[in-house]
């Protein structure tokens, strides 16, 4: 339907601009006399008949002068399922949909800025099941801290980015310059949660810069902890990074 409502009113504000290209661009406010015929013109939208109205519900007929059919807006665009406004101030008719865009990286941002997020994760090692905990910071300033503590620690910090729903992540752990990593890149589908955010993986790229779309799509959900503070996790993440010489 919204294809359809586009493509309708591009057609009629098309008439329209043919219409004004008779009047010169720099018109101001003024009064024209038109001659207006009116031949019971009918209004179909996907092959159903609309009888456009005002904002009174009153029926308003559409007609023609000049050879160029004219139609009311309010209620044309009432018939799309669009919202009108009008403001007086500039003489702007305003169309719309009604739907607000969702601002979905500042949901994000709001979420878990100040915050510490924790996904749990359960591992069988040696015979042994048991269940670990990631933790991850990020920060408004487009920097995150990921910390696990298990029989060893792990440690990862790096930068983020968004593109569209995708989230970005850029980061290094310790072992990266010792081993002559250059670092990973991994791209994950984001879904907000009323408590924080899951994350898909659908791409990871290796220390040289090539990357694989994901065999299996990693999905997991971080959830906000209110037990722990960011300040924890940074430090920790950061006493790793140490332990192996790296101050970046």
């Amino acid at each position: 339907m919204k294809g359809k409502t586009k493509g309708f009113i591009a057609g009629f504000l098309l008439c329209a601009l043919i219409v004004g290209a008779v009047i010169p661009a720099s018109a101001a406010v003024y009064d024209k006399l038109m001659e207006v015929y009116y031949r019971d013109i009918k209004v179909t939208i996907d092959g159903q008949t609309v009888t456009p109205k005002d904002a009174q519900g009153r029926p308003i007929e559409p007609f023609l002068s000049g050879g160029t059919t004219y139609l009311p807006i309010r209620g044309i665009a009432s018939a799309l399922g669009l919202d009108v406004a009008w403001d007086q101030s500039t003489s702007t008719v305003s169309l719309s949909t009604g739907e607000q865009p969702v601002d979905f990286w500042g949901q994000f941002m709001a979420k878990t800025d100040g915050h510490v997020l924790t996904k749990s994760e359960k591992f069988v090692e040696f015979g042994e099941e048991g269940e670990y905990t990631w933790d991850a910071v990020f920060l408004s300033d487009y920097t995150f801290y990921v910390y696990c503590e298990v029989q060893d620690r792990y440690a990862y910090k790096g930068e983020y980015s968004f593109e569209g729903e995708y989230l970005n992540l850029r980061y290094s752990d310790p072992m990266d310059k010792q081993t002559g990593d250059a670092g990973h890149s991994d791209i994950y589908k984001t879904e907000l949660l009323s408590d924080g955010f899951s994350l898909e993986l659908v791409r990871t790229d290796n220390a040289n810069g090539t990357g694989a779309l994901a065999d299996e799509g990693e999905k997991a959900a971080y959830k906000i902890n209110e037990t722990k503070k960011q300040y924890d996790v940074h430090r920790m993440v950061e006493s790793v990074f140490s332990e192996y010489g790296e101050t970046y």
